[in-house]
């Protein structure tokens, strides 16, 4: 009995599954839903957060704390270099002990000894302090002389944007601007309701009616949004508009003289979009950014497809429906010399995920001309028709090499090659229509679905399109 490989055109760009968007796409990479019934792809997916947390010290925050946070650890720290972690270090205080002249050194040394020995926590805070450092390019806080903290969890001084307050000035003027806007069409809303009220005819307003409308007038011209009011026809403070100049600043000469290992990269700049500093001396650390895990959900039906764990130390899923652990996979095991207009014996194997066995078939695939073709068809594939049956997965049945499987389903040796566990490797029959190019056919893989849905009878059989690329057509000539 022949043994069960994998060749060089296994799986990746040269297998494809259809998704139910007629996208294409690695079986790796695709979601499965049991409720649909269909593969999904990124595309076909909704993404929600589910928490925030730092990547170094696994610091978890919701998600308002972490907006207000602007998306970054206000205790992990980044290299502005090479963008490495930041490591703090402890060092000794560099100022020397001085001695009193009317004491004697033993006296000082004595009352020395007692403050250490009464007030240990004091001498460690006082006698140490800290500094940043990056293990991997070795740059340090003292290189762009940042002061040393006394605490190793201390607050490191942030770059100051020089344009903070104006851009804070033009996004409370925006914010007034909208305010205002929703203020004068919820005016007129009110408006077009005050005819309602009103009495018909020359009869006379009751009192209750005057009363209404007079607080509604009133709650009109003034109307609350957020967390002041903007009166009618009151305008927005003007942040003033910035002025081109004629003149603009030229670059200064002294940047001639710089070493090219003293100007920052084009990353390095990126990483303070806010300044942009152009010397490595006015490099700052960097807070580090926030991770979000993330939950996929069906567009469709609405169910979760991959749900994470809470917690950020763990790599768990509480949900997770991928693709391969669902559906059958295909792969490309023996590939022959392809001849032009000839047929070439080619050997697939596909293998069962389900801890249930389950009936295969496959068909060629018929396209319809009057749509486009995602995967354009340049050779004409004849699977076997007959149905064939894969074993359950066991994984104990990876190490037994007996061939007790392939004579309990008694298959035909002219269909299939070899069975074991639960792969089985058949024959398809290929026949290339152009002479030149790559060699692509597409399937119709249909296997019996009732093990993943039960008690549905519509789940009985499910179908995906499965597209081959084979390889490239042979030059050599027809063998006569």
């Amino acid at each position: 009995m022949a043994t069960i490989g994998i060749g060089p055109l296994a799986t990746g760009a040269h297998v494809l599954y259809s998704c139910s968007c007629k996208e294409l796409g690695e079986l790796e990479r695709m979601y499965f839903c049991r409720h649909c019934l269909k593969l999904r792809c990124i595309d076909c997916v909704s993404n929600e957060v589910e928490s925030f947390f730092c990547p170094t010290c696994l610091e978890s925050m919701p998600s308002a704390e972490a907006r207000q946070k602007r998306n970054r650890c206000s205790n992990c720290l980044e290299c502005p270099l090479c963008t490495n972690t930041l490591s703090v270090i402890a060092t000794a205080t560099d100022e020397p002990a001085t001695l009193d002249n009317d004491k004697e050194p033993e006296t000082e040394q004595k009352n020395d000894t007692d403050s250490k020995e009464n007030h240990p926590d004091k001498e460690d805070s006082e006698d140490k302090l800290y500094y940043l450092s990056c293990g991997f390019c070795r740059w340090t806080s003292r290189d762009i002389g940042l002061p040393d903290q006394q605490q190793s969890s201390g607050k490191w001084p942030e770059v100051e944007f020089q344009n903070a307050n104006k851009v804070n000035e033009l996004i409370e003027y925006y914010r007034g601007v909208e305010q205002l806007e929703r203020a004068e069409k919820d005016i007129k809303i009110h408006k077009r309701r005050r005819s309602t009220y009103m009495s018909i005819g020359t009869g006379k307003i009751s009192s209750f009616q005057r009363r209404s409308m007079h607080s509604r007038t009133s709650n009109a011209s003034a109307i609350s949004l957020g967390s002041f009011q903007i009166a009618t026809g009151q305008k927005p403070k003007d942040a003033g508009v910035s002025q081109s100049t004629e003149d603009p600043k030229r670059t200064s000469e002294d940047i001639l003289e710089v070493g090219s290992e003293q100007i920052t990269g084009l990353m390095q700049r990126l990483c303070f979009p806010s300044c942009q500093p152009s010397k490595v001396k006015d490099l700052m650390p960097i807070r580090k950014h926030l991770l979000a895990k993330k939950s996929q959900r069906c567009k469709e039906c609405e169910h979760n497809l991959c749900k994470p764990e809470f917690n950020p130390s763990s790599i768990k899923f509480k949900i997770q429906l991928v693709a391969w652990q669902y559906t059958p996979r295909v792969i490309i095991t023996q590939v022959p010399d392809l001849l032009f207009n000839q047929e070439n014996k080619v050997t697939l194997t596909i293998i069962n995920p389900l801890d249930a066995s389950v009936k295969f078939i496959l068909s060629p695939l018929t396209l319809n001309e009057d749509k486009p073709v995602p995967f354009p068809q340049t050779a004409e594939i004849i699977p076997p028709e007959k149905e064939l049956i894969l074993s359950a997965k066991d994984d104990s049945a990876e190490f037994d090499y007996s061939e007790t499987a392939a004579s309990t389903f008694n298959d035909d040796p002219r269909i299939v090659l070899a069975r074991r566990a639960n792969r089985l490797s058949i024959y398809c029959r290929i026949i290339p229509k152009k002479a030149f190019g790559h060699v692509k056919c597409s399937v119709v893989l249909k296997y019996d679905g009732k093990s993943i849905k039960k008690g549905d009878a519509e789940a009985s059989w499910i179908e995906h399109h499965v597209h081959l690329n084979l390889g490239i057509v042979s030059t050599k000539h027809k063998q006569t």
